[in-house]
């Protein structure tokens, strides 16, 4: 999206409202300072041949201690009880644009983050439907941040689908990556450096 500079006024922001921008500001730059993101590493490829009889699976994959890392440190941006979820980030912009054409920007960018999330491979394990962002949601709730036994239950119905949990963390990391770098952008050009 091209950003009119004439057309992105935002209100004043509450001492809570700027607090939790600059909050994730801060985090942003964390994530883009790790090795994975700094070494543009985030990325893999993942190649499936199927013969008569037989499913040929070449799977190449960053490093789950660096892909660990960045989970971490995204934790805070993309689990909904936080402060810095990016929904409450682009709810705070949305909600202080000071007029039209901001606040459809932030609207549309709003839907494309929403769209981009829903819009990966989906999976089919035992009569249900998976898209890479329930995969994801399901690896950081099973895998990294709660043992939840329900959605370790779920999860293990994608175990005969090789790759199947690593592709979907690539694909929804990618696409969360680059519209928070953007997000940020918007924060630190627009907002943090119009207040210092």
């Amino acid at each position: 999206m091209v950003i009119n500079e004439n057309e992105l006024r935002f209100n004043p922001f509450t001492e809570f409202e700027f607090e939790s921008l600059r909050l994730f500001h801060e985090q942003m730059e964390i994530i883009n300072n790790c090795r994975i993101i700094k070494n543009d590493a985030l990325k893999g490829s993942l190649h499936i041949e199927m013969n008569r009889d037989e499913l040929k699976v070449d799977a190449d994959f960053p490093n789950q201690d660096d892909i660990r890392s960045l989970l971490l440190l995204i934790s805070p941006i993309v689990r909904s009880k936080e402060r810095i979820h990016y929904e409450k980030i682009i709810s705070i912009l949305l909600e202080e644009s000071a007029n039209d054409g901001s606040r459809s920007y932030f609207e549309t960018l709003k839907d494309d983050y929403k769209k981009s999330l829903s819009s990966g491979l989906r999976y089919g394990a035992n009569g249900k439907e998976y898209g890479d962002d329930d995969i994801f949601n399901l690896l950081l709730n099973v895998c990294y941040f709660h043992f939840d036994d329900s959605k370790r239950k779920k999860l293990n119905d994608l175990k005969g689908l090789p790759h199947a949990a690593d592709s979907a963390l690539m694909g929804t990391l990618c696409v969360h990556i680059s519209f928070l770098r953007f997000i940020n952008k918007i924060i630190s050009d627009y907002i943090l450096t119009s207040n210092k």
